[in-house]
């Protein structure tokens, strides 16, 4: 890609801007805001917004999706499956968790889309490996150099109307994951949306003291002056978001959890007019060796609860159209569950897109559990077939730059 002096001045701030951050004063998502590429990507003017939930660990798809006419999945849990008089039935084959029934609301309502058997050939059972398979959408990472798909996509340009408002978000009290990252744009990533917040005060002592700083640093006037203006953009959409969570009261109650306070948070920038097109936010723990049972339930609840209450929250704010979430995971489980009562890492699993834009129903077919190699489920679908659908039938962007390749699309909208 051609690398313009904006590149250049936005490396060399990794040095100035550290600078400021020295004096204390500069708050962590106006830090994280001068190192944006501030020539941003422009934005289609249809209002098409995606969600995307990381499920870190490897999710347990076979008691999610629960192959319930099957006896081999009996057969091959004795203590973690899910009795048949419990599972929520989507069709004569599988059925949800009983813990997922927010999920079995959005299905019977035409909102859910359960695309089963995902994942790639010669699956990786590292987590860091596959799930860096999953972020580069490329089967050897390391090679493919250190973007992931969605940062490409950010150091494309979309043709239309420029926004200042950032085009991916990243709502996680984990490093910024590989997906997100590009060549000449860093994702703000936040905990919480406090760290959007700007005072008035707070913006003008660090306005004096970049002042000071160029007069006696000359050699980097150019940088600061780009400092300047990203600090002044910055307290902008501090305003902008202020504004907007005066306003966007939520009639709906949301889980306690980490994920509940993200998609809340999410769902009053939604409802605010909030210009990102992008979310990503991501829920730990499902690494199940051992002892599953009851830390997968609970994980599935949470799960259930907060993107059943995004739903609704989405729906009461009247843009549940402009957004659909998905969610994804590095592998899934092995059929068989270990002597600990446990699974251990395993291939293919399914995933879920939610929303009302999305076309019902179940992709991919049931697991086939005789059918296996080395005891573990063969894929159907590729993961990048999703992505390729996401960008080109939702985003309406080409994918195959992209994903370094042409892949099939899905259904997946109504």
């Amino acid at each position: 890609m051609k690398q313009t002096r904006r590149h250049f001045v936005i490396e060399g701030l990794r040095g100035s801007a550290a600078a400021v951050a020295g004096w204390g004063i500069l708050p962590s998502f106006l830090m994280k805001t001068a190192l944006l590429a501030k020539e941003s990507p422009t934005i289609g003017e249809s209002r098409r917004i995606l969600v995307i939930v990381q499920l870190s660990g490897g999710n347990d798809g076979l008691n999610t999706v629960i192959p319930f006419a099957d006896d081999q999945y009996y057969k091959a849990r004795p203590t973690l499956a899910v009795p048949r008089s419990q599972v929520l039935g989507l069709n004569q084959d599988v059925g949800l968790s009983p813990e997922l029934a927010p999920f079995k609301e959005l299905y019977d309502e035409g909102a859910l889309s359960v695309i089963q058997n995902v994942g790639y050939k010669n699956p990786n059972r590292s987590h860091f490996a596959s799930m860096d398979i999953w972020h580069t959408a490329s089967m050897d990472p390391v090679r493919a150099n250190t973007t992931g798909w969605i940062g490409r996509l950010l150091d494309r340009s979309w043709t239309s109307s420029p926004s200042n408002d950032p085009l991916v978000l990243h709502f996680d009290n984990e490093p910024l994951p590989l997906a997100l990252s590009a060549m000449h744009q860093v994702v703000p990533s936040m905990g919480d949306l406090s760290s959007f917040r700007v005072s008035s005060e707070h913006f003008n002592l660090m306005q004096n003291i970049l002042s000071q700083m160029k007069a006696k640093e000359k050699k980097n006037a150019q940088d600061l002056d780009y400092i300047r203006k990203i600090s002044a953009q910055a307290a902008t959409q501090a305003e902008t978001l202020d504004s907007i969570l005066k306003k966007s009261k939520s009639t709906v109650e949301y889980p306690g959890s980490e994920l509940g306070k993200h998609l809340q948070q999410m769902a009053a920038l939604i409802g605010g007019g909030f210009k990102t097109r992008i979310y990503y936010t991501s829920v730990s723990g499902f690494d199940t060796h051992s002892n599953q049972a009851g830390l997968h339930s609970s994980l599935l609840r949470n799960l259930g609860q907060a993107i059943g209450a995004f739903q609704r929250d989405l729906a009461a704010r009247g843009c549940e159209k402009e957004v659909i979430l998905m969610t994804l995971s590095e592998f899934g489980r092995r059929i068989e569950e270990n002597n600990s009562r446990g699974t251990d890492h395993g291939t293919a699993a399914p995933l879920f897109i939610a929303g009302a834009p999305v076309k019902p129903g179940v992709l991919g077919g049931k697991p086939d559990l005789e059918k296996t190699r080395e005891g573990d489920l063969i894929h159907r679908i590729d993961f990048r077939q999703v992505y390729a659908s996401v960008l080109e039938s939702w985003l309406e962007v080409p994918s195959k730059g992209l994903l370094g390749g042409e892949y099939a699309k899905l259904p997946i909208l109504a």
